[in-house]
């Protein structure tokens, strides 16, 4: 937990998305019954809304960034999904990505943030320990 500051945005990603009811916003959550265990959609989620933050559209990319950028190892708990699981799960869940609106969420978010700063650190204490 220390490897990110505590004010660092995939702090406010995390909080954000682990908030979500993600099957009522349309994401699918399918879990297969062959093969290795499928992603949790929320994780794919994080990954996707970092990305957009931060500039990193292609899933190659963004596949080479989880296995070398901390702050994404903190975010996805140390998960590195291939660029054929983050572009399939861009393509199968289009409808429910809606770029603008998670990125007014975030920047709503941080504007909360910085006038009580006093409550988003009540609230990360809450977070990191339950």
């Amino acid at each position: 937990d220390d490897a990110v500051d505590k004010d660092n945005d995939v702090r406010l990603i995390d909080l954000f998305v682990d908030s979500l009811d993600i099957a009522s916003m349309g994401f699918k959550t399918d879990r297969y019954e062959n093969g290795r265990p499928a992603y949790l959609p929320q994780d794919l989620l994080k990954l996707f809304i970092y990305g957009y933050l931060n500039g990193i559209r292609l899933s190659r990319k963004l596949e080479k960034a989880t296995k070398i950028n901390i702050e994404l190892m903190w975010l996805l708990k140390a998960l590195q999904p291939d660029h054929n699981t983050v572009s399939n799960f861009r393509k199968d869940n289009g409808k429910a990505i809606k770029r603008s609106e998670y990125q007014e969420l975030i920047d709503n978010n941080k504007k909360r943030i910085t006038k009580n700063r006093t409550y988003y650190k009540q609230r990360q204490a809450i977070v990191e320990h339950p």
